[in-house]
């Protein structure tokens, strides 16, 4: 059902005031103020960046909305609703639009995201009695007999009736669009997972049976569970989240992210893993190995590791680099579920359209995952690789040996990671680590995770478990040469976090921004925080911004005489404010890491005071930070 609700309280409608609508007005609130202005008489405006679809066309460069993004539409009443498209973000003076709701003139429309480009929609109005409207007959006093009042009254109940029915008709009406939204929806999703289903099923048919049965015995569950004085799994508190495999009897494969849970185990706790079968055996890991790189990528790469990497990805998870691990067990599995990996000349030739089989545990929002462990039962899926990239997304046509993230089409879910991906011959050639799931935490504050339609998930190649083995040849200089070499592709990330700051501020504050003062400071590992003083003016604006070198997590406080709760927030990478009086304030900035690293703070201010105080008086009646 399309919900009609807004605020949550009933918004002052316009009445009937002998003016008449000449036209709409659409204007950006944010950076330039472009105002567009449309005829009366049209029923509908559609916004977004596609050029054929739109009649308010945004810039294509802006991604944050999109091509097909919102629809204005006029009812029977003559009242307007905004009716979002799909699961576009939409708000309406601040408050998210679940399906449709009502729009009055004068409100501020929000798209994309909380902090996204502003519109402010405008019906344009004129007197009764304007020059334009000279031609039109002043109301006449009307005397009415009893036959006229009867009529009347008639025509009023008629109305009535009509009303009515409209009323009911349009809930329907309603109801139904959002139904065939809905369905349509769904029917697309079918069609794709019907589509994935035959092809999957094409594939079994082509991997021999030996291969399946012994890829099947080799998907171990991994498992979090309370010991005995022994330090054997008891059976209480057991819980199942995760894959693992054999490489060697006494060492198993999964994902980095799995096995590093082992560093939070609690008294009493251990990770284990327990074979599949109706008479499974349970093996707890006594030290797990990261590879080499897991840590190190991240770390060297800094800011650009976080921000450039994602800046791309809104609502999905970046897929982790370099991530595998090895769980070493007090005690050896059967020799017989060993699993061989590829071989180096193997891996280089994998291509897209090569056909791949999975068995491991998906656990995540699926029927009987609570009781996954005592019996492991592994799914079996089978798929293709759509394509190769190297850990920056970037394809490595011309450097193969990088070419370590492979994109795939098999089926996973929570409790996937760590599995096995194997060729026709048995062989692995992957360990899954990701997919392309969306988390929503929208509803009952239970986290659900939906396949994104594009139903690409993602693995890391096998020769980044022989980095670990015996004999593994993994230079951390060269690989360190070549993050270096790809990062050139990025843009410098203190200019890219510092445009897209100034833009925020300077939609918040709608005022350009001019800077007035720079410090260049450093934090120290024995004290990871620093204050600047800073001097402010009665009803100006301003905007503080950070930016410390290596990007550990931050924050950055604003303190103030008279207002302690300013004390409570932080922000990175800054925040805007109002002064309500001339006075020195502090800004701290405190890291999360205890590490010697320098950072820059700088100091803007709002160029139009005025027009800044106008437009965030809520800023200025609370004098606190954003």
């Amino acid at each position: 059902m399309r919900s009609l609700r807004g605020s949550g309280k009933e918004r002052p409608r316009s009445r009937w005031t002998g003016a008449r609508e000449v036209g709409l007005r659409l204007t950006v609130l944010d950076a330039g103020g472009a105002a567009r202005i449309y005829p009366a008489g049209i029923d509908t405006l559609k916004i977004g960046r596609g050029v054929g679809w739109a009649d308010f066309v945004w810039p294509l460069d802006d991604r944050r909305v999109s091509r097909t993004h919102l629809v204005l539409e006029r009812q029977a009443s003559g009242d307007w609703i905004a009716v979002r498209q799909g699961h576009k973000y939409v708000e309406i003076n601040g408050r998210p639009v679940e399906t449709a709701t009502s729009i009055c003139s004068g409100d501020t429309l929000t798209l994309g995201s909380r902090d996204g480009p502003r519109l402010r929609f405008d019906i344009i109005t004129q007197p009764a009695g304007s020059a334009t409207d000279t031609l039109r007959t002043r109301t006449q006093e009307i005397v009415s007999g009893w036959r006229e009042v009867s009529r009347k009254h008639m025509r009023w109940a008629t109305a009535g009736f009509v009303t009515l029915l409209l009323a009911v008709v349009g809930t329907y009406g309603l109801q139904y669009l959002h139904y065939r939204e809905q369905m349509g929806l769904l029917a697309e999703m079918q069609d794709k997972l019907a589509e994935r289903e035959r092809a999957s099923h094409e594939v079994s048919g082509r991997f021999p049976a030996a291969t399946i049965n012994k890829l099947k015995k080799a998907a171990y569950i991994v498992i979090k569970c309370k010991a005995n004085a022994n330090g054997v799994c008891d059976g209480r508190a057991e819980e199942g989240f995760a894959t693992a495999w054999p490489v060697e009897p006494a060492t198993l494969v999964t994902n980095a992210h799995v096995g590093r849970l082992m560093d939070t185990l609690k008294a009493g706790e251990r990770l284990c893993v327990r074979s599949p079968g109706d008479t499974p055996r349970t093996y707890c890991a006594n030290s797990w190995q990261a590879h080499p790189a897991y840590a190190a990528f991240p770390k060297h790469l800094g800011a650009l590791g976080n921000v450039g990497l994602n800046g791309e990805f809104q609502a999905a998870t970046r897929p982790g680099a370099y991530d595998v691990a090895l769980l070493r067990l007090d005690a050896p599995v059967d020799p017989a579920t060993v699993l061989d990996l590829a071989t180096p000349a193997t891996l280089t030739e994998l291509r897209e359209g090569d056909e791949v089989a999975f068995a491991g545990y998906l656990l995540r929002d699926i029927a009987g995952n609570e009781t996954a462990q005592r019996e492991p039962t592994p799914e079996l899926h089978f798929g293709a690789i759509s394509s190769l990239t190297n850990f920056f997304m970037f394809a490595s046509d011309t450097d193969i040996s990088h070419a370590q993230l492979i994109h795939n089409s098999i089926p996973i879910t929570g409790g996937a990671s760590g599995g096995p991906v194997v060729d026709r011959d048995g062989n692995v050639v992957a360990v899954v680590s990701s997919g392309s799931i969306i988390a929503d935490a929208s509803s009952d504050s239970v986290n659900k995770n939906y396949p994104s339609a594009a139903l690409v998930n993602y693995a890391q190649r096998a020769d980044l478990v022989r980095d670990m083995l015996p004999g593994g040849t993994f230079d951390m200089t060269a690989e360190k040469k070549f993050w270096d070499e790809e990062a050139k592709k990025f843009a410098d990330h203190e200019s890219y976090v510092t445009t897209q700051f100034l833009a925020e501020a300077a939609g918040k504050l709608n005022s350009l921004l001019s800077i007035d003062a720079k410090f260049s400071k450093a934090l120290s590992a024995n004290l990871p925080a620093d204050q600047t003083s800073i001097d402010l003016e009665e009803g100006q604006s301003y905007a503080v911004f950070a930016y410390i070198d290596g990007v550990e997590p931050m924050q950055v406080i604003l303190r103030r005489p008279g207002h302690p709760d300013c004390d409570k927030t932080g922000r990175w990478p800054g925040f805007v404010f109002t002064a309500d009086r001339t006075e020195e304030a502090k800004v701290i900035v405190f890291s999360n890491t205890a590490q010697n690293r320098d950072y820059r703070l700088t100091l803007y201010k709002a160029d139009h005071a005025e027009a800044a105080r106008s437009s965030r008086s809520s800023v200025a009646a609370m004098a606190c930070i954003e």
